[in-house]
């Protein structure tokens, strides 16, 4: 509850943005393109039910209940990047910390970041709800715009130490405009089985992200309903199609 109120608070905060070029993935947010001293508020829903069998049973599975995560997002002046999210699946808490390499001549950036976590489960030892606590490394590449500066390129690399397991992504954004852009993801590897269940089928999602004066909006299709790098590596139920989207605002305190 203090989480989302803080959430809210900065939220409501006026700051004044004059451009706002993010090019992270839903998932894997390394933020590259973000001005050093800033902050990026974001807000991810991805609905539960099937977009491609439930029709109008469900509203294209509107009406199926969602996962959903706030996330404060945190860049330094000197490469350092912290978050905080909350999601609502198994009320998961959650702190990052990573360090961004962002050469001038070289065409890749590279993010090497680290995230602990706390997961709400049933645990039938006590018969009871419960937590558990995780720790997730990741390493980002991620390419500056090449092919007439209309194509990034994203590589992430994650193993998680609670399940003794690596799993792999990547991602693509064709740019079709300075502020339009069609992005995507795919985890072939994924971590695949947790806490007895089975995600064993490749996590994807796909969508398209528009910017505009300090927001970005992201609408997407995809089978996953886990948000964020550790959950959609371990995979997905099912290859069925569900609609999510994401809301960002920037607030660049480094601004003159």
């Amino acid at each position: 509850m203090i989480f989302r109120r803080l959430f809210f608070l900065v939220a409501l905060i006026s700051w004044p943005v004059f451009s706002y070029d993010d090019r992270s993935l839903t998932d894997f947010d390394a933020g590259f393109d973000l001005p050093p001293n800033s902050l990026e508020a974001s807000f991810t829903h991805r609905f539960y039910g099937p977009l491609d069998t439930d029709g109008l049973k469900t509203v294209f599975g509107l009406g199926s209940g969602a996962n959903a995560r706030i996330k404060e997002l945190y860049i330094s002046s000197f490469g350092l990047l912290v978050d905080a999210n909350f999601t609502t699946d198994a009320r998961e808490l959650s702190f990052g910390a990573g360090y961004a390499v962002i050469p001038k001549t070289f065409l890749v950036n590279l993010l090497a970041y680290a995230q602990l976590s706390s997961d709400q489960y049933w645990d039938t030892t006590i018969n009871d709800l419960s937590r558990k606590g995780d720790l997730y490394l990741q390493m980002v590449a991620q390419t500056k715009p090449f092919l007439f500066k209309r194509l990034l390129l994203t590589v992430a690399l994650g193993y998680d130490l609670n399940e003794n397991k690596p799993g792999l992504a990547t991602g693509f954004e064709v740019v079709i405009r300075d502020n339009v852009g069609i992005i995507g993801e795919l985890a072939p590897v994924t971590i695949k089985k947790v806490d007895n269940i089975n995600f064993g089928n490749p996590s994807y999602s796909i969508g398209a992200r528009v910017s505009t004066f300090g927001h970005q909006f992201i609408f997407f299709v995809g089978n996953a309903t886990g948000i964020g790098p550790r959950k959609f590596l371990y995979g997905s139920g099912d290859y069925h199609l569900r609609l999510g989207f994401e809301i960002k605002r920037l607030f660049n305190f480094g601004h003159n």
